[in-house]
């Protein structure tokens, strides 16, 4: 493992890449990515994933050091579907790469996008879905994580994240349901008081970061483990929320093994539906103070009678 993957203090991998064609292939908050081939070999292609943020370099830190756990030294923990493990390699912030990037295998597919969420096979795509999601969360718990931290942190994030997004609101003259807010919160901290069934969970498992093959029959990969850690896997679900309840609901059914109350958890799906936007909200304020972003999350809430 540690041949193949590591934290580079020079561009050995990018020497290797023909840089001078790269294929965009998409940008988010904290990335551009892009396929790449390895000069003089058309078959192989590695993705780039290049920093934009500040932050971009931690986030492909946790990723790459996330990644490695699961990969377990050549004993991954998970195997029921591909993981960019192969060839992984972190590159520092450099003058090339402002904000570092990260470097692996490239998994053969195309990304799931809204456009064709309704051409996928969703018995393929949910069975796969589901073996990788009953293989996550049955990975076992770090002795030392403790709830009880785990709570109080969760709980001062919650706070810092709804203060700004109140005052944000309130200063930009909003209109909105300051009792569907305050209910919101309220139902999150009670929830969090009761919360006890913690489990390593992707964290960020909407349609973009999952790869499946071109004819939109099966799903070949997971990408994008950033958010990776212990938490609630109610996020997970809450996370596919694109897909509509009908999946979600086939996807829970196949997952029965590793979930107790099935009424119990769609609700608590639909609290981290909220808490996904209040969250991507505050991601956006922190590194970008882009009015537009901000507001098109806004108004998403209010469509979906959020706020």
């Amino acid at each position: 493992m540690e041949n193949k993957n590591k934290i580079l203090e020079d561009n050995n991998i990018l020497s290797k890449l023909d840089l001078s064609n790269k294929e965009l292939m998409g940008e988010g908050y904290v990335s551009k990515g892009y396929k790449v081939k390895v000069k003089n070999e058309n078959k192989i292609e590695y993705i780039i994933l290049e920093g934009l943020i500040n932050d971009s370099y931690q986030c492909y830190k946790d990723s790459y050091e996330n990644l490695i756990f699961i990969y377990n030294n050549g004993n991954p923990l998970i195997k029921s579907i591909k993981i960019p493990i192969d060839d992984l390699n972190l590159i520092k912030p450099n003058n090339e790469f402002k904000y570092g990037c990260l470097i692996y295998k490239n998994i053969p597919g195309v990304i799931i996008k809204e456009n064709i969420i309704n051409k996928i096979n969703i018995e393929n795509i949910t069975n796969s879905i589901s073996n990788f999601l009953i293989e996550l969360y049955n990975i076992k718990i770090k002795e030392d994580f403790s709830i009880s931290k785990f709570k109080e942190k969760q709980l001062n994030y919650f706070n810092e994240i709804t203060l700004i997004f109140k005052n944000y609101l309130n200063n930009k003259n909003h209109n909105y349901n300051k009792n569907k807010l305050f209910q919101f919160e309220e139902e999150y901290k009670n929830y969090l008081k009761e919360f006890n069934d913690p489990h390593y969970i992707h964290g960020d498992l909407w349609e973009e970061n999952m790869i499946i093959t071109e004819d939109y029959q099966n799903l070949s990969g997971i990408i994008d483990f950033d958010d990776f850690g212990i938490g609630d896997n109610a996020l997970d679900f809450a996370n596919l929320s694109d897909f509509g309840y009908d999946f979600i609901n086939i996807v829970i059914q196949k997952c029965s093994s590793i979930i107790n109350n099935v009424d119990d958890f769609v609700i608590k799906i639909k609290l981290y539906e909220k808490w996904v936007f209040l969250n991507n909200f505050f991601y956006l304020y922190q590194n970008y103070q882009n009015d537009c972003r901000l507001e098109q999350i806004i108004e998403e809430m209010k469509e979906l009678n959020f706020i």
